[in-house]
């Protein structure tokens, strides 16, 4: 145990050199960590550790027990959405209709250990689940967590009981808490048949988020997304659409309950679920309200304090902050709502009587702002928005954006396990600013999850270096954390292999991806997704380490298995798939590459649609191949396809913005419009340099276009000075061998080349090839173009092999 605290205090020393005004706080909760590994050593005096806020809150009877599934009678209580309470009374919720997937559910429950039923908000999810519980596990008991923190607990829990029910209404509200991973669901699932069923909902705006197609072109959130596929594959899902077929329409025309006929006679336009909890109803509440603002408030009707009140509420939902906001924080955040509506100017009622109209239960339904489960850490009053008006709002033709100011308090009051969900909706939503705040802020209790974010935020805005500062960290501290998952650890690790190889360290990535995919098949087997995935990273690094040939067949084997074994449709195989076609680019083949990247976009458009970010990078590839065959004009087309789909799925700032447009610059220069080429290459050169600086990556790589389109323009001096400059930039932040290093030194050959110093030029050029061969390969990409243009140049053989016979020149040569 000494060895260990030993270990942690080295690593943390270590990390709190690299940025003493961040790791502070990292130091703060790993010492904690160490406090909690001294006292449960031997010897040492007992402790009763500190308990988070709500980490014991399970559904309990009045008694304080577990209860008994057939005991329970108390349907909203487990999350159905209450219906309006007839005249001729009744209970909270009408007489269930059958669904037509009910016995699909209930199959599923008896056959699977693990059930998840995923719809749109008021679909009627709880309800089916409820039903089907009652039908097919009476004597389970059940273990329902009331909120995140209670998670872990409910794990346990649910392990003890001879039989137990894990009920996950609205999962996502769990996804962030450290037992939440495939590892703790296996080990519920393998015991005895039957001992432990687990049952969730899940919202389907939700379940689209956790998709691959969120992960491909943004990367915001991947760790988190990763992390929860691997859960939900384990799941038997089950898609209840919110519509209801005309056969349950007709059982509910019938229903003498007067609730659900009342609902099918709507059901043209809203699903009978969603008319009985009331969610179009009180959506139009909250829409009069904000649109009445002028208006004196009269009873029963909304004011606008409260319209910004409700306002706020469903924007924190929209912002990934799941957990209930104290009335505070509410009350802060609806300031900005109310000045936007007009302040003082309309009259806002007094805010007891908003937080009033609020929260009262309309149509003796649900009302607009929920209380919270569980206990709050200062007691305070908690609301949540009503889960149906945030999905309405996004569901909008136009909706509005979430003010910066109510992200930022989000950020400052949020627990740092609450502000991963605020930093993944930011990242999708192009706000990289407030998602590194928010991992920062989730990382400052060494939160691995967090870390993982962090660092995907880092690198996807350019900042390669420092993303893999702290996956470096994290790797180390998940190596003697006690309880740290191995998984998450291999993660980590594959994360940190990805960042080095687009660092230009393809050397030092290699044997770590190696080791990785030897481990991962060796306990996961060859193929488990996680092990297939492995091998296409590997398959990069042996490409960037001039193994192309070898590459290539790593490749097409994995993707041939992936195809197997995964199917067309999932990531794995994806990834695969297009590191087929970057191997066999890299070998010089564009042609080959071109038409396998054709093939596979069609592939992609036939599964996600015409209109995805996945199909970002396709694009660009395929503008590139079709360039480097000699169709320019082509290249432009597909280029501008890029940018129009970078500009519809990420944001200025982004990897993918700059490529994109870098991309379209250049090739517009070469299909015969330098000067507009120029121009597109000088705005964006004045926007990277703005948001980032002058030595950032994404500006160096800006720079870098627009010197070529100056040589295309015959500005040689122009051209040759600024690579110059850019080679001095770059060692700055990027490793000697990177490619732009090298590509920077060629180009600086070819200009003096045409400015007349021959001798020079060419033995300057023959001196990059030859490093390029050294690092990345005689048939790398990069290395069989610079020969070709020395060939070019100077009228020797186009053959890699002869350009490298010269005596090895000095990696940093210029």
């Amino acid at each position: 145990m000494l060895v260990g605290v030993a270990l942690v205090m080295a690593i943390v020393s270590t990390v709190a050199g690299r940025d003493p005004s961040f790791w502070a706080s990292v130091v703060a909760a790993v010492a904690g960590t160490i406090a909690g590994m001294l006292a449960e050593s031997p010897g040492a005096a007992p402790s009763e550790p500190a308990a988070r806020p709500g980490a014991d809150d399970l559904y309990r009877d009045d008694a304080g027990r577990l209860p008994v599934v057939r005991e329970l009678a108390d349907a909203v209580a487990l999350g159905v959405h209450p219906a309006a309470v007839p005249r001729a009374g009744g209970g909270q919720v009408p007489p269930f209709v059958r669904r037509d997937l009910s016995g699909t559910i209930e199959r599923a429950i008896g056959e699977s250990g693990f059930v998840l039923i995923v719809g749109d908000s008021t679909a009627g999810k709880s309800r089916a689940a409820y039903e089907a519980v009652h039908a097919c596990l009476p004597g389970h008991r059940l273990v329902y967590p009331l909120n995140r923190a209670a998670f872990p607990a409910a794990v346990r829990a649910a392990g003890r009981e001879r039989c137990a029910l894990l009920w996950l209404d609205d999962l996502e509200r769990y996804v962030d808490a450290d037992e939440f991973t495939a590892q703790t669901f296996r080990v519920l699932l393998s015991r005895r048949r039957g001992a432990v069923r687990i049952v969730a909902t899940l919202r389907a705006r939700e379940r689209a988020a956790f998709s691959p197609q969120c992960d491909n072109a943004v990367q915001g959130g991947a760790e988190i997304r990763r992390k929860v596929r691997e859960v939900l594959a384990l799941a038997h899902e089950v898609h209840l659409p919110r519509r209801w077929s005309a056969e349950e329409v007709r059982q509910a025309a019938e229903s003498r309950d007067e609730r659900l006929s009342t609902a099918s006679a709507h059901a043209g336009r809203f699903g009978v679920a969603e008319y009985l909890a009331s969610g179009p109803r009180l959506y139009q509440d909250w829409q009069d309200a904000l649109s009445g603002s002028g208006v004196p408030v009269r009873p029963g009707v909304g004011g606008p304090r409260a319209a910004a009140l409700v306002a706020a509420a469903v924007d924190a939902r929209r912002a990934g902050y799941h957990a209930p906001l104290p009335l505070p924080v509410l009350r802060r955040l609806h300031e900005h709502y109310l000045a936007t509506i007009g302040g003082p100017s309309v009259r806002p009622e007094p805010w007891e009587r908003a937080l009033e109209w609020a929260t009262e239960p309309l149509y003796g339904t649900s009302s607009l702002l929920m209380p919270g489960d569980g206990a709050q850490e200062d007691e305070q009053e908690a609301y949540l928005a009503f889960d149906y008006l945030p999905d309405a709002v996004d569901a909008g033709t136009h909706p509005s954006p979430i003010p910066r100011g109510t992200w930022d308090i989000l950020v400052e009051h949020g627990e740092p396990r609450d502000c991963l969900g605020i930093g993944r909706s930011a990242f999708d939503r192009g706000l990289y600013e407030v998602a590194e705040a928010a991992f920062r802020k989730g990382w400052t209790v060494a939160n691995l999850d967090a870390a993982a974010e962090l660092a995907n935020c880092l690198g996807w805005t350019g900042r390669h270096r420092a993303a893999l500062d702290v996956l470096e960290a994290a790797a180390d501290l998940a190596e003697v954390l006690p309880g740290a998952d191995p998984d998450r650890l291999r993660s980590l690790e594959l994360d940190m292999a990805f960042w080095m190889a687009v660092n230009g360290d393809g050397v030092g990535a290699l044997p770590l991806v190696r080791r990785l995919t030897e481990e991962i098949a060796a306990l996961r087997g060859e193929h488990d997704p996680q092990a297939l995935f492995a091998r296409v990273g590997l398959s990069r690094c042996l490409g960037l380490t001039g193994r192309g040939q070898d590459a290539l067949l790593l490749a097409r084997d994995t993707a041939a298995t992936a195809r197997s074994v995964l199917g067309e449709a999932h990531e794995v195989t994806a990834s695969a798939v297009f590191e087929v076609a970057v191997a066999t680019a890299r070998l010089g083949d564009f042609a080959g590459a071109l038409e396998l990247w054709r093939a596979a976009l069609d592939e992609r458009i036939r599964l996600d649609g015409p209109d995805s970010q996945w199909h970002i990078d396709y694009y660009w590839a395929i503008a590139d191949m079709l360039g480097e065959c000699g169709d320019p004009h082509a290249a432009k087309a597909a280029a501008e396809r890029a940018v129009e789909l970078a500009g519809r799925y990420v944001a200025p700032g982004h990897t993918r913005h700059w490529s994109t447009q870098c991309c379209l610059a250049r090739w517009t220069a070469l299909a015969g419009d330098p000067e507009a080429g120029l121009g597109l290459a000088d705005g964006l050169l004045t926007e990277a340099t703005r948001m980032h600086g002058f030595r950032h990556p994404e500006t160096l790589q800006c720079r870098h276009v627009r010197a070529q389109i100056m040589y295309e323009l015959g500005r040689f001096l122009q051209a040759c000075l600024e690579w110059e400059r850019l080679i001095e930039d770059a060692r700055a932040v990027a490793a000697a061998e990177a490619e732009l290093l090298l590509d920077c030194r060629a180009e600086v050959a070819r200009c003096m080349y045409r400015l007349g110093a021959h001798t020079q030029a060419v033995a300057r050029l023959r001196a990059v090839i030859v490093d390029y061969a050294l690092i990345f390969g005689p048939q790398n990409r990069g290395t069989a173009s610079w020969t070709r243009k020395l060939a070019a140049l100077s009228g020797e053989p186009g053959d890699a092999s002869a350009a490298t016979a010269s005596p090895p020149a000095r990696l940093d040569h210029r």
